[in-house]
């Protein structure tokens, strides 16, 4: 038993510096993980930043797609329009030009008529045909 108690002592200390040494390794740890900790945070941090930066981002991005997509509607509507517009145009145009092929054509006829009409009176007066006559 005195063995036992001479070693108790020699256990004890070896013990007490085991302990020193976890604490030591411990409190190294700690600081490691209170550093690595810090520096992940720090990083969360400017993940989180980046991220809110990124949806604010997207939002902008999305406001002005609808209001792209608004334009382009009211664009289209517009070409509609003038589409209708330029359809009626064209007709109106169509109408006149073959109103004026018609008046040109009564034109040439009218005028195919009055120099007819000169050549017959031109052909009366070579007969001397008394002017009584003609009136």
């Amino acid at each position: 038993s005195s063995g036992i108690n001479a070693e108790w002592p020699l256990r004890r200390g070896r013990l007490k510096d085991d302990c020193e040494e976890y604490r030591t390794v411990l409190t190294k740890l700690e600081n490691q993980d209170s550093l690595e900790n810090a520096a992940l945070d720090d990083e969360i941090e400017a993940l989180r930043r980046e991220e809110q930066e990124l949806i604010q981002q997207l939002q902008e991005v999305s406001d002005e797609h609808v209001k792209v997509t608004e334009e382009l509607a009211q664009l289209e509507v517009k070409e509609k329009e003038l589409d209708y517009e330029e359809e009626l145009l064209f007709r109106e145009i169509n109408k006149y030009e073959h109103r004026i092929a018609e008046v040109k054509a009564q034109s040439n006829c009218l005028d195919d008529e009055l120099k007819y009409a000169e050549k017959q009176l031109e052909r009366l007066k070579k007969k001397k045909v008394p002017t009584a006559t003609l009136r």
